[in-house]
């Protein structure tokens, strides 16, 4: 059984995204960070705004989080 209806519209990866995406098809949740400095950053950029680096690593998510927000983007 499908999660979402049919006619909802699908996500398209693009390049710096690509990998947040594969890694929701395996059922993980992981996060960009600088592979030099390790700040997160999240929506993924190709570039760190902290240290300027390029490395990057995808960190699995934490165990427990706070949500502080959200945003319905679909309400059937």
């Amino acid at each position: 059984m499908a999660l979402f209806p049919d006619i909802m519209p699908r996500v398209v990866p693009e390049m710096d995204d690509a990998q947040f995406w594969a890694h929701c098809r395996n059922r993980e949740l992981r996060f960009q960070a600088c592979g030099d400095c390790g700040t997160p950053r999240h929506p993924p950029t190709p570039i760190c705004g902290a240290c300027h680096s390029t490395a990057i690593v995808w960190l699995p998510a934490p165990a427990r989080a706070e949500v502080y927000s959200f945003c319905p983007t679909w309400s059937g």
